[in-house]
């Protein structure tokens, strides 16, 4: 059964990071993961008139969870709107190997679009009575940059979502859709665009 995942997007220069990891540690955070490389494939399922993506499947591998296990999942996402923060359904399942994953989808004519790197920053935190992460992405070519979301672990309100986010110094206006179009925002081209993503490699040219 798919649920509903609600989360705070952000995208900040890098020179803030240290004073809102400040903030984080006010809250007696828990590090889950630091400067932790992960990778996903993305696979579309759908798009809308303008080429975003708006279903799709990830297999993505390098997260760690709660118990300080690494994770690979296969995770089916719907972009359900932005009316209080970004709202997807999801489905997601845990597997035993990344790329027998991507073979299969492969297999049964799932459209592979992109293979993706980043390195990741993780903690947990209690503000208000509720559990939220907050995760900290450096992604390829965006050096000036750094993706910032804030998601709940226990059930809250947008109102509820936003004072912690705003606890941490993440202000509305710094707020993006997604990394598919901070890179169209910052770069000129969404991500889900490049069939490789990764640090070590220069950006695409003529782009």
């Amino acid at each position: 059964m798919s649920r509903i995942r609600q989360s705070l997007r952000y995208i900040v220069p890098v020179g803030t990071v240290p004073d809102i990891e400040a903030r984080i540690a006010t809250l007696h955070a828990r590090e889950l993961m630091r400067e932790r490389p992960m990778w996903r494939t993305l696979f579309s399922v759908r798009q809308d008139a303008s080429g975003a993506i708006t279903k799709w499947i990830s297999v993505r591998i390098g997260d760690v969870d709660e118990r300080g296990n690494v994770e690979c999942t296969v995770t089916y996402k719907t972009f359900a709107g932005e009316i209080d923060g970004r709202r997807e359904a999801v489905i997601s399942i845990g597997v035993e190997d990344y790329e027998e994953a991507i073979e299969l989808l492969e297999k049964i004519g799932c459209e592979k679009r992109s293979s993706q790197e980043t390195i990741r920053t993780r903690y947990s935190f209690e503000f208000n009575h509720a559990m939220y992460h907050v995760t900290i992405d450096r992604w390829p070519w965006l050096d000036e940059w750094r993706v910032i979301t804030v998601e709940p672990r226990t059930g809250v309100d947008f109102d509820a979502l936003d004072e912690a986010a705003q606890h941490l110094k993440l202000r509305a206006e710094k707020r993006c859709s997604g990394v598919d179009e901070t890179y169209k925002r910052v770069l000129g081209f969404r991500l889900s665009d490049i069939e490789e993503v990764r640090f070590g490699i220069p950006c695409p040219p003529g782009l």
